[in-house]
């Protein structure tokens, strides 16, 4: 299994704590606000956390901290959830 965690803010300038975790070809996305102690489990990760896992992935593959095969498997997720949002028009 790999863990791989990070922190940011949000709007409210709160610090929220992430987690990606990889097992058995799987990945399972977690956050939670510094202040509380339940961590939130996501089903789909939204687009803005994914994102912010990629950065956070390509770092570390820069590092040689992860593998880069990695990074191939995220990118096809952000490529699944962009075309699941809603076209804009113009």
């Amino acid at each position: 299994m790999t863990t791989h965690e990070w922190r940011d803010r949000d709007e409210d300038n709160r610090l929220i704590f992430y987690r990606a975790k990889h097992h058995s070809g799987v990945w399972t996305f977690h956050s939670r606000p510094k202040d509380e102690e339940h961590w939130t489990n996501y089903e789909t990760p939204p687009l803005e956390l994914l994102e912010s896992f990629r950065d956070v992935l390509w770092n570390k593959i820069q590092r040689r901290r992860a593998p880069e095969e990695q990074i191939a498997i995220i990118d096809a997720m952000l490529d699944e959830l962009r075309s699941a949002l809603p076209q804009e028009e113009e």
